[in-house]
């Protein structure tokens, strides 16, 4: 098979195999998404004590978010501060050790939408996790948010995208440069000896 014939076929198993865009990135990043997870797992045992490293982390990745996406969708870009404001009050009250993350490349609205406000959408059970596990006061982060509408506005325009094609291409390679952002501040944050337990 020539080189333009594999091209070509590769184009019609993408059509074959992802019938949009949101089924593409589910399948394509959700490796590298549980791989995230896992270094949350500690976190997800025992939040309280490992409370101060997720909120760096999560103030670190948000922050080079932003950065990356001047061209943003005024929700999320408006998501996107009010996180970090809410994170940099956190960490302040806490001390927490925040890692400095190398500056991003631009990264593509769609995919920033995707990360952020999928990220947002799990808070509502960390907050659960929190207050089971007896933290007071509740981190400004945790603040419960109506994001369902945003997600299922989100996915109906992911579901609308062809899965295929340049666009595709980069708002796929863009979640998977973001939840590396996340994975590189979680290696890089030090939990600090003096959480609450």
């Amino acid at each position: 098979m020539g080189a333009l014939e594999q091209h070509d076929f590769d184009r019609m198993q993408t059509v074959a195999v992802w019938p949009d865009l949101l089924t593409r990135l589910r399948e394509q990043t959700g490796a590298t998404h549980e791989a995230l997870d896992q270094l949350f797992a500690p976190f997800q045992r025992d939040p309280a004590t490992y409370l101060n490293h997720f909120l760096a982390v999560q103030l670190a990745g948000f922050s080079a978010l932003l950065a990356a996406c001047p061209d943003c969708d005024a929700q999320v870009a408006a998501m996107l501060r009010n996180a970090k404001s809410a994170l940099a009050q956190d960490v302040a009250d806490r001390a927490c050790f925040v890692p400095q993350l190398p500056a991003p490349s631009s990264l593509h609205p769609l995919a920033v939408a995707y990360l952020v406000i999928g990220s947002r959408l799990g808070t509502e059970v960390l907050r659960r996790r929190l207050t089971d596990a007896g933290v007071a006061p509740m981190p400004r982060y945790f603040t419960p948010e109506p994001y369902q509408a945003d997600w299922r506005q989100l996915c109906a325009t992911l579901r609308a995208t062809p899965a295929d094609g340049a666009l595709a291409d980069s708002v796929v390679q863009d979640v998977l440069t973001g939840f590396n952002l996340f994975t590189l501040a979680a290696t890089l944050a030090r939990r600090d000896e003096g959480d609450v337990h």
